[in-house]
């Protein structure tokens, strides 16, 4: 069985690093975005099934994220 797949997108590198951490203590396969455009990619290819996003970000803010997924 495929393990459920999560996209942590944030600028900040320890948020990213905990957030990936727990999940992985959890069994979820994690992938990581720093940014709207990055996270936007990452959807597209990788179809996650739950995205931890956050709201201040350069390039793409959650919300432009959000609306365009």
């Amino acid at each position: 069985m495929k393990r459920p797949t999560v996209l942590v997108v944030d600028d900040e590198p320890f948020i990213c690093r905990s957030l990936t951490f727990v999940l992985r203590k959890q069994d979820y396969e994690v992938l990581e975005a720093r940014n709207g455009e990055e996270a936007l990619a990452a959807i597209r290819e990788h179809k996650p099934d739950l995205v931890f996003l956050d709201v201040m970000m350069p390039k793409k803010n959650g919300f432009q994220v959000t609306q365009q997924v």
